[in-house]
């Protein structure tokens, strides 16, 4: 039946250290002796013995040596002996073969590996602390001394781990080790902190983050714990502990110095945030041109324009110190304040919003707002300011989509009964019969009257067949036409009309 490895623990205060029993000769051999495979490597001075390299028999610079942190004891068959240590030449012509090495003691930082012909000729020697764990061990081969203090025990007698507990875990069970102390701690901070709820683990993770954050004596020492606690630790966990320590803010752990840059730095920020004035102003316009820049930049809505503009027009600033402000901070129209066009989806909602609304307003009377067109023609409601949209037929809202209120649509519904006509404009009555000119053409009375008599703006104007001067914001559109025609260009370029 072939052999199997073995493993067992020197158990320490601070560690478990592996003792594994090969029970390959040819497996322990290469270990020891063959590059590659854990003692020894190639080296050349081609790059100053700093990495390891391929064997090549005509670099004569390259040698054999040992790593940092590994040695090998190779026992002959003879009696002999021979030595594998770090910063000592290995003779290659010397190493002996391995039909003659009668037992391999191999030790690196994971621990200790052996083999030998007879396993009775290897023998552990430790000492143990007050708390029965190993202090100190070696491993030796054939007959050696006992030194004081030291015990000699068999393999079988070593520490044996339980089979698929890898992480450990039972040297938090066995006192004196430093893992049986760290549970100890985070049962008490754990009981501290009135955190119940935590199991084992847990209470670990909190004692370990309570410990970082005790690490912490600065501001930047905060800004650089605490975002990396999230990488290795539970949320709930790191939590629980800042509540423990009271940690919340790198202002708690600023240093003098820290303060100090702070504050300069905030300072130069403040500068720089600050609206340079023109030249041209003194002191006090400088401040009154601040002051508005301050009053613009609250600016969020519409509505806000028109309630910033009336306080900015109250009279308290001159006019150039305001005009200068909106220039510099680009602040023309309500417009710009006004959110994007709303999307189908959007229009769809609202419309199903209008419903709902217009449904509870027939059981219960709900407040009256009076819609109006701003400067740019856009409908809204006079109570809130909120734009008004029509549906997907074009009719516009009953209720604000906003505050809620019946709209009242007044100022936008055309005049009935015996005075529409004092209501119509010159451009109404042009636009439907056309100037007085076409009419005479034709041979035909316009709707009013006579050509003659439609000279007028009015109904009541028309019949006296007079022209007043154009309104403020109307259009003399037959002045406009006589301007166009043939005639009167010809009459401008001193031609007369139909002449050469």
């Amino acid at each position: 039946m072939k052999k199997k490895d073995e493993t067992r623990y020197f158990v320490t205060s601070v560690a478990s250290v592996p003792v594994y029993k090969v029970a390959s000769k040819t497996e322990m051999y290469r270990m020891a002796t063959k590059p590659g495979w854990g003692a020894v490597e190639w080296y050349s001075a081609a790059d100053g013995y700093k990495n390891p390299v391929t064997r090549d028999r005509k670099d004569k610079t390259q040698q054999l040596c040992c790593d940092e942190d590994t040695s090998a004891s190779l026992y002959l068959k003879n009696g002999g002996y021979f030595g594998i240590f770090p910063y000592e030449e290995i003779n290659v012509k010397e190493m002996p073969k391995q039909a003659e090495v009668a037992a391999i003691i191999y030790s690196d930082s994971c621990g200790f590996s052996f083999w030998a012909e007879d396993f009775n000729q290897i023998h552990f020697f430790v000492t143990y602390d007050e708390n029965g764990l190993i202090d100190s061990y070696r491993v030796e081969y054939g007959d050696s001394p006992i030194y004081d203090g030291e015990v000699e025990v068999a393999f079988e007698d070593l520490f044996q781990q339980p089979e698929g507990d890898w992480r450990e875990t039972y040297r938090a069970e066995l006192p004196g080790t430093v893992e049986y102390q760290f549970k100890q701690e985070a049962d008490a901070l754990a009981q501290e902190a009135g955190e119940t709820w935590m199991d084992g683990e847990q209470r670990e993770q909190f004692r370990q983050v309570c410990g970082k954050i005790d690490r912490i004596k600065s501001a930047r020492d905060f800004n650089v714990t605490i975002p990396l606690l999230g990488y290795d630790y539970d949320k709930k966990i790191i939590e629980a502990a800042q509540n423990f320590k009271n940690c919340h803010t790198a202002a708690q752990y600023e240093t003098e110095r820290e303060t100090r840059e702070r504050v300069a730095q905030e300072a130069r920020e403040a500068a720089a945030d600050q609206p340079a004035a023109p030249a041209w102003m003194d002191e006090a316009k400088q401040k009154d041109f601040r002051e508005i820049c301050g009053l613009i930049d609250t600016i969020k809505s519409g509505r806000d324009f028109y309630r910033v503009m009336n306080q900015i027009n109250g009279g308290r600033y001159s006019v150039d110190v305001i005009n200068a402000a909106r220039e510099f901070k680009q602040c023309f129209n309500s417009a710009q304040y006004e959110p994007e066009a709303p999307s189908a989806g959007t229009l769809v909602a609202v419309a199903a919003g209008m419903v709902e609304r217009d449904a509870a307003a027939d059981v219960e009377p709900q407040p009256i707002a009076l819609a109006y067109m701003d400067d740019l023609g856009v409908a809204r409601c006079g109570e809130c300011g909120a734009e008004l949209l029509c549906n997907e037929t074009g009719d516009m809202p009953d209720v604000c989509p906003e505050c809620g209120r019946r709209l009242e649509y007044d100022f936008f519904r055309e005049p009935e009964g015996p005075d529409a006509d004092a209501y119509r404009t010159r451009a109404d009555n042009q636009q439907g019969t056309g100037t007085a000119a076409e009419a005479a053409s034709e041979g035909r009375e316009t709707a009013l009257g006579t050509p003659e008599a439609m000279a007028g703006t009015d109904a009541t104007e028309a019949a006296g067949g007079q022209q007043p001067p154009p309104q403020a914001g109307e259009i003399d559109l037959g002045r406009l036409y006589a301007g166009t025609r043939l005639e009167a260009m010809e009459q401008e370029e001193g031609k007369q009309p139909g002449g050469p």
